[in-house]
């Protein structure tokens, strides 16, 4: 049963159902028609109904101007006349209930419903009218003869449907509420999918932005990498050029030490024959000097002294500058005089002998 605020409207969708629980083809239907019970239990034909052969069902508004007054529990009951007096009729659904408090907004309402033949007196003269249920909850028939709708005494219920087929008790089929608690269910599962979708949506912008924020350090960290490798490959050209030059150094190192190695022997050769001949001439010299050797004949040309001095200078006159030392000798060849040097300071330190 659905909630409908008071002065709001509703409309309703019906399908017809055979006892058998199949669906009634309305479309062979002479007469289609609606009763709706007030909250009073007072009956009223409902104006605005309508058959549509494409989806074979029954349509009826209400509106909250016209039918839904009041507040209270509404039902509604179809009549339709499918063959030549032979009237069926669906039970009371009670389908709506108008408040005050209830939310605002028209509802759509989807209704199944059983067809079954009403059991009405056989002295009672039918013409196939629709029938009306009473202020009693009892069926009103029309009587052709009185022009008037009557009263059969039947009530309203379960007792008195009788199944048009195998004269067994119908089951009235009144989806409605499962229908309507599948819709909430519906709705419910609908809001839970919107709620998952939009925080799936929001955890997707998220991973979304932490896949860019990634991608942006990965092409950082690619650069860097790339860098990287520029780098440790021009280190590694300057390292095999630093090699190829320590093996130079190295092999011009061995040359200069082979080198180093033949110079070393050859002085230690030379030291050795040095020592050799100093050692010759240190004897020599010393025979010399004692009176052992006698030097039957010495001639120097120049015998210097104190580095480029010569000990004895030759010219052919007196002297013109002075001494380079003093013990220095002078000869005047023309003159034949002998001068001897006392010092350095001037021409007057050579001395006449």
């Amino acid at each position: 049963m659905y909630d409908i605020k008071l002065g709001q409207g509703c409309g309703i969708k019906a399908t017809m159902l055979t006892p058998a629980g199949g669906v009634c083809d309305l479309r062979r239907a002479r007469y289609i028609a609606a009763s709706l019970v007030l909250p009073s239990g007072a009956t009223m034909n409902c104006e605005d109904i309508a058959f549509n052969e494409v989806t074979n069902g029954v349509y009826v508004r209400l509106l909250g101007t016209r039918e839904l007054t009041t507040t209270g529990q509404y039902g509604i009951v179809f009549n339709v006349k499918l063959e030549d007096k032979t009237m069926y009729s669906t039970p009371v659904v009670w389908f709506a209930e108008v408040k005050e408090d209830a939310p605002t907004g028209y509802h759509e309402l989807t209704l199944s419903l059983s067809l079954t033949v009403v059991n009405f007196p056989d002295n009672v003269s039918y013409t196939g009218a629709s029938p009306k249920i009473s202020d009693k909850n009892t069926w009103l028939v029309y009587d052709d003869d009185l022009n008037a709708y009557v009263d059969t005494g039947i009530e309203v219920g379960y007792a008195n449907l009788l199944s048009r087929y195998d004269g067994k008790f119908a089951e009235i089929v009144v989806p409605c509420t499962e229908a309507t608690n599948a819709a909430a269910a519906a709705t419910v599962a609908a809001n839970n999918a919107a709620a998952a979708a939009n925080s799936a949506a929001g955890s997707a912008s998220a991973a979304t932005a932490a896949a860019n924020t990634a991608a942006g350090k990965a092409n950082t960290a690619t650069t860097a990498a790339n860098n990287a490798a520029t780098a440790a490959n021009t280190a590694t050209g300057k390292a095999n050029e630093a090699a190829t030059a320590a093996n130079n150094a190295a092999e011009s190192a061995q040359r200069v030490v082979d080198t180093y190695d033949d110079v070393i022997n050859t002085l230690a050769h030379s030291d050795c024959t040095l020592d050799e001949r100093v050692e010759a001439l240190e004897k020599a010299l010393i025979a010399v000097l004692s009176g052992a050797v006698v030097i039957p004949k010495l001639q120097i040309k120049e015998l210097n002294v104190w580095g480029n001095n010569s000990l004895a200078l030759v010219g052919d006159s007196a002297p013109t500058k002075a001494p380079d030392r003093a013990g220095q000798f002078y000869i005047d060849k023309t003159a034949r005089a002998l001068y001897f040097s006392t010092g350095n300071a001037a021409v007057s330190d050579w001395k006449i002998q």
